[in-house]
């Protein structure tokens, strides 16, 4: 992680536009808004990349060559990456550096080792949680880079919490250890959001902010932000999350709660026409 630091720390000095490239499912997508949110705050520009749900899972020459295109030559991977040798090595003929955010399984003579940095929970003998989401790893990251440079400080840390309970409880994380104590304070965070996006979704959603559960995140707030990916294309449910936009966040959870019963419709269609199959059959 000191390497991955360094390397931000410079990329911020120097003015650098960094690119994010991350997964599109509710965990993927809520640790890149985290990223996001942090380069807002520290007002450094950055650009992120969504893979459709036609493209794939994984770091893909196309998504690298868009990040190249905006002008980015330091990628940060999230909730993906640790399998993604080829792209890593890709990546590095074009002089791109990248660092690995990931939490997924692992083979130890496939690691991606041309990455500048490669975070991952199980890579260290020291780090207690093996089990932290795609967004947790990113949020110590983020913690880890904020120490360096004394902003945020740790109260004003405690506002990103929201989306890493949402990506631990949609990415079923267990909920002991860290993962308790974040998801814990994440919900308590969530009552008084300050990110319009999620405060548009609760709203929209009808949820009651002072009774926000795991099953809240889990079966409401959660599948608004995935449907997206599963629908359409995941890139919505990421301007929600990091958007300033008061008239554009109302807007863009009115969308994804129509794409979500769209979602549960086809769902419904589907598992019907499955069990008529089963009982023909």
């Amino acid at each position: 992680i000191n390497k991955a630091i360094k390397r931000i720390i410079k990329a911020i000095d120097n003015k650098e536009k960094i690119g994010i490239y991350t997964d599109f499912d509710a965990d993927g997508v809520s640790g890149c808004a985290l990223l996001g949110n942090f380069f807002q705050y520290l007002k450094v520009e950055f650009c992120a990349y969504i893979p459709s749900r036609e493209e794939g899972y994984g770091f893909s020459k196309g998504g690298i060559d868009y990040l190249i295109r905006q002008g980015c030559n330091l990628i940060i991977t999230v909730d993906l990456g640790i399998t993604g040798k080829e792209g890593v090595d890709y990546a590095r003929e074009k002089q791109v550096d990248v660092i690995v955010t990931d939490h997924h399984l692992y083979q130890k003579d496939k690691l991606p080792t041309k990455a500048l940095a490669i975070i991952h929970p199980e890579l260290s003998k020291e780090y207690l949680n093996n089990y932290l989401s795609g967004g947790g790893v990113a949020f110590k990251l983020i913690q880890a880079v904020a120490d360096k440079l004394g902003k945020p400080n740790k109260h004003q840390l405690k506002w990103f919490l929201d989306l890493v309970a949402i990506s631990t409880v949609c990415d079923m994380m267990p909920l002991n250890g860290e993962n308790r104590t974040m998801v814990k304070y994440g919900i308590e965070v969530l009552t008084k959001t300050k990110n319009l996006g999620l405060a548009a979704i609760i709203k929209t959603a009808s949820i009651d902010p002072d009774n926000i559960s795991t099953y809240t995140i889990g079966f409401q707030i959660g599948p608004r932000i995935n449907a997206p990916g599963r629908m359409k294309h995941a890139g919505d449910s990421y301007r929600l999350l990091i958007s300033r936009n008061k008239k554009e966040v109302r807007e863009l959870a009115q969308e994804l709660n129509q794409i979500n019963i769209q979602r549960q419709e086809e769902l419904q269609m589907v598992s019907e026409a499955a069990r008529v199959k089963i009982k023909r059959e």
